[in-house]
């Protein structure tokens, strides 16, 4: 059974069983302006998408939208129920002795419960649109993109209310965006805010989708509406801070990142982000200093999260791909090589080489890990260590060998070195020899 997370305002809150939740929103500790989210996800849903969380009877919360960027717009999952207390077993079988005007009561209250029942039933029959939005949103929350766009693009948004046709937009646009056609995603969410035009999820995820086509200004556009719409968050201005540099505008991203960091100073994202542009800017000094911090910050949520990921899986399956980018430190290896490169910068090269060698000992993904070989590679080389240099770019082309820069950097090497191309023994052997 999954956990929850509560933001209140700029402070989360948690972790919780459903049960909790529950109890939180009876008591009424949760409001409708909060958000939710899984303990194991990103994807932060109004409260209100949280389905049974503010009725009388106990429903899986399930929520139909989802806020930020990355991946799963649902919040629960099978099984995740808000749970009622259970009733003691020597109440179960007085029913039988109840008096007969009680019974007129359980009576009205059984039509009642199959009115309710039976009426969306036969709506959903004639209609077929409440059982093709659920299968989609089953779909997207299962990664079957393809299948999950399919099925929204059979349902009629006009004949929807506003606020259910404004989420079908919304899903339907981030299963064209997984499936690489961001333009369309696009379309997707402006016809949602055609219907809600100033729903904050639907701008959020059209001014990622505007950042990924390239267009800057439309995206600080969205991301300032929904700034102005409610208290900006430290990922508000992160984001802000990105978009600003991406823009060419580094006085403002700086101050962004500055606001961010403000509001939240356990971000490594953020420490990295502002870190790497101070070394862009060359404020290497300011550079050392954000990107410690955020290597400081960066291993202790791996260790965390390499700590929970280890003692909650069953080892006998294995590790998956995520579990294992979290096991390996994922996040860390970037950071490691572009203080590297800042390290090489001042001339300490020492450093830079340790730097070096910690990211590629982290990196889990071929192609970052090639290019931290080749800026390893590139050092040596300047160090008059030829030989290890080659063996870097050697692996760097194992790794990605469709990066030209990778084959021009041994060619010229090889070429300095007295050897060809065709030289089969581009490295010293590390092998045994018989």
């Amino acid at each position: 059974m999954s956990e929850f997370w509560i933001r209140k305002g700029e402070r989360e809150h948690g972790p919780f069983q459903p049960s909790q939740l529950k109890q939180l929103a009876e008591a009424g500790e949760i409001t409708e302006a909060d958000y939710i989210r899984k303990a194991e996800g990103r994807k932060w849903v109004r409260a209100t998408k949280v389905r049974g969380l503010f009725d009388k009877m106990a429903q899986p919360p399930v929520a139909s939208e989802e806020a930020g960027t990355d991946a799963d717009p649902h919040l629960a999952e099978a099984g995740d129920q808000l749970q009622q207390p259970a009733t003691p077993a020597s109440e179960s079988n007085r029913w039988w002795s109840l008096p007969a005007e009680t019974w007129g009561c359980v009576v009205t209250i059984g039509i009642t419960v199959f009115v309710s029942i039976m009426v969306p039933l036969v709506t959903e029959w004639f209609t077929g649109i409440p059982t093709v939005v659920e299968e989609a949103q089953y779909k997207l929350d299962h990664g079957d993109y393809s299948g999950a766009f399919e099925l929204y693009a059979r349902v009629d948004c006009h004949d929807l209310d506003d606020e259910t046709a404004s989420i079908v937009f919304n899903n339907r646009g981030f299963a064209l965006e997984k499936l690489g056609r961001t333009q369309a995603a696009v379309a997707n969410y402006t016809k949602g805010l055609q219907r809600l035009p100033n729903d904050i999820v639907l701008l959020l995820n059209r001014a990622q989708a505007h950042r990924d086509l390239g267009q800057i200004s439309a995206a600080i556009g969205d991301l300032e509406n929904v700034m102005q719409q409610r208290p900006p968050t430290a990922l508000d201005y992160e984001f802000a801070g990105l978009l600003y540099e991406k823009d060419g505008n580094s006085k403002k991203a700086l101050a962004n990142y500055d606001l961010s960091i403000k509001m939240d100073q356990a971000a490594a994202s953020v420490w990295f982000n502002r870190g790497d542009l101070y070394r862009k800017l060359q404020d290497l000094p300011k550079a050392i200093e954000d990107l410690t911090k955020a290597i400081a910050l960066g291993e202790q949520i791996e260790l965390k999260r390499r700590a929970d990921v280890l003692t909650t899986h069953d080892l006998r399956g294995g590790l998956n791909e995520n579990e294992r980018k979290v096991v390996d430190g994922f996040d860390v290896g970037q950071t490691r090589n572009s203080r590297a490169r800042v390290y090489e910068q001042q001339g300490n090269t020492d450093k830079a080489l340790s730097d070096y060698d910690r990211a590629i000992e982290l990196e889990p993904n071929k192609a970052m890990k090639a290019i931290y070989h080749f800026n390893r590679g590139d050092l040596l080389e300047s160090l008059g260590e030829e030989d290890r240099a080659l063996d870097d770019f050697n692996q760097a082309i194992s790794l990605d060998g469709a990066e030209p820069a990778y084959k021009a950097a041994r060619k010229k090497l090889s070429i300095k070195m007295g050897r060809t191309e065709t030289d089969k023994d581009h490295t010293k052997s590390n092998q045994p020899q018989c």
